[in-house]
Protein backbone atom coordinates (compact mmCIF):
# COMPACT_ATOMS: atom_id res chain seq x y z
CA UNK A 1 0.00 0.00 0.00
CA UNK A 2 2.90 2.38 0.67
CA UNK A 3 4.14 1.82 -2.89
CA UNK A 4 0.69 2.66 -4.26
CA UNK A 5 0.63 5.84 -2.19
CA UNK A 6 4.07 6.82 -3.50
CA UNK A 7 2.95 6.19 -7.09
CA UNK A 8 -0.19 8.23 -6.52
CA UNK A 9 1.84 11.09 -5.02
CA UNK A 10 4.19 11.01 -8.02
CA UNK A 11 1.26 11.09 -10.44
CA UNK A 12 -0.16 14.12 -8.64
CA UNK A 13 3.22 15.88 -8.74
CA UNK A 14 3.55 15.20 -12.48
CA UNK A 15 0.06 16.61 -13.08
CA UNK A 16 0.88 19.66 -10.96
CA UNK A 17 4.13 20.21 -12.89
CA UNK A 18 2.19 20.30 -16.17
CA UNK A 19 -0.09 23.07 -14.89
CA UNK A 20 2.49 24.88 -12.78
CA UNK A 21 5.29 25.29 -15.29
CA UNK A 22 5.04 23.28 -18.53
CA UNK A 23 1.88 24.84 -19.89
CA UNK A 24 2.79 28.41 -18.82
CA UNK A 25 6.33 28.03 -20.23
CA UNK A 26 5.41 26.46 -23.56
CA UNK A 27 4.86 29.22 -26.12
CA UNK A 28 2.20 27.53 -28.27
CA UNK A 29 -1.11 27.39 -26.40
CA UNK A 30 -3.10 24.88 -28.45
CA UNK A 31 -4.56 21.43 -27.75
CA UNK A 32 -4.01 21.58 -23.99
CA UNK A 33 -6.03 18.42 -23.31
CA UNK A 34 -3.89 16.42 -25.76
CA UNK A 35 -0.71 17.91 -24.27
CA UNK A 36 -1.79 17.02 -20.73
CA UNK A 37 -2.56 13.45 -21.84
CA UNK A 38 0.90 13.12 -23.47
CA UNK A 39 2.55 14.62 -20.36
CA UNK A 40 0.80 12.21 -18.00
CA UNK A 41 1.67 9.26 -20.23
CA UNK A 42 5.33 10.37 -20.32
CA UNK A 43 5.22 10.75 -16.52
CA UNK A 44 8.61 12.50 -16.41
CA UNK A 45 10.76 12.28 -13.32
CA UNK A 46 12.02 15.62 -11.92
CA UNK A 47 15.40 15.35 -13.68
CA UNK A 48 13.66 14.93 -17.04
CA UNK A 49 11.33 17.81 -16.21
CA UNK A 50 14.41 19.97 -15.63
CA UNK A 51 15.78 19.00 -19.05
CA UNK A 52 12.43 19.75 -20.68
CA UNK A 53 12.25 23.15 -18.99
CA UNK A 54 15.81 24.03 -20.06
CA UNK A 55 15.10 22.86 -23.60
CA UNK A 56 11.97 25.00 -23.90
CA UNK A 57 13.87 28.07 -22.73
CA UNK A 58 16.74 27.37 -25.17
CA UNK A 59 14.39 26.66 -28.07
CA UNK A 60 12.56 29.95 -27.50
CA UNK A 61 15.75 31.58 -28.85
CA UNK A 62 16.00 29.47 -32.00
CA UNK A 63 15.29 30.55 -35.55
CA UNK A 64 12.66 27.83 -35.89
CA UNK A 65 10.70 28.97 -32.86
CA UNK A 66 11.12 32.70 -33.55
CA UNK A 67 10.44 32.69 -37.30
CA UNK A 68 7.12 34.19 -38.42
CA UNK A 69 5.91 34.73 -34.87
CA UNK A 70 6.51 31.13 -33.82
CA UNK A 71 4.81 29.56 -36.82
CA UNK A 72 7.07 26.50 -36.61
CA UNK A 73 6.77 25.75 -32.89
CA UNK A 74 5.42 22.20 -32.62
CA UNK A 75 2.17 21.57 -30.82
CA UNK A 76 2.91 20.86 -27.16
CA UNK A 77 1.77 17.22 -27.39
CA UNK A 78 4.02 16.73 -30.43
CA UNK A 79 6.94 18.20 -28.47
CA UNK A 80 6.23 15.83 -25.57
CA UNK A 81 5.55 12.65 -27.57
CA UNK A 82 8.56 13.24 -29.81
CA UNK A 83 10.81 13.95 -26.82
CA UNK A 84 11.94 17.05 -28.69
CA UNK A 85 14.00 18.24 -25.71
CA UNK A 86 16.48 15.57 -26.81
CA UNK A 87 17.04 17.32 -30.17
CA UNK A 88 20.56 18.56 -30.75
CA UNK A 89 21.93 21.62 -32.49
CA UNK A 90 19.79 24.35 -30.95
CA UNK A 91 20.90 27.56 -32.69
CA UNK A 92 20.37 30.85 -30.94
CA UNK A 93 18.76 33.27 -33.40
CA UNK A 94 20.63 36.16 -31.79
CA UNK A 95 24.06 34.56 -32.36
CA UNK A 96 24.28 32.26 -35.35
CA UNK A 97 27.99 31.60 -34.87
CA UNK A 98 27.52 28.22 -33.20
CA UNK A 99 24.83 25.81 -32.13
CA UNK A 100 23.92 26.02 -28.49
CA UNK A 101 24.11 22.53 -27.02
CA UNK A 102 21.86 21.72 -24.10
CA UNK A 103 24.93 21.33 -21.87
CA UNK A 104 26.20 24.77 -22.89
CA UNK A 105 22.79 26.25 -22.25
CA UNK A 106 22.54 24.67 -18.79
CA UNK A 107 26.08 25.79 -17.95
CA UNK A 108 25.26 29.34 -18.99
CA UNK A 109 22.07 29.32 -16.90
CA UNK A 110 24.04 28.16 -13.83
CA UNK A 111 26.56 30.97 -14.25
CA UNK A 112 23.94 33.73 -14.35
Amino acid sequence: DKDKDKDKDKDVMVAVAFEAWFWPAYPRKEAKKDARKAWLKLNPIPAVQDRIRASIEAKKLTDQWCKNGGEFIPLPATFIRGERWEDEGVVNHMDKSAPLSMKAYLDAKENQ
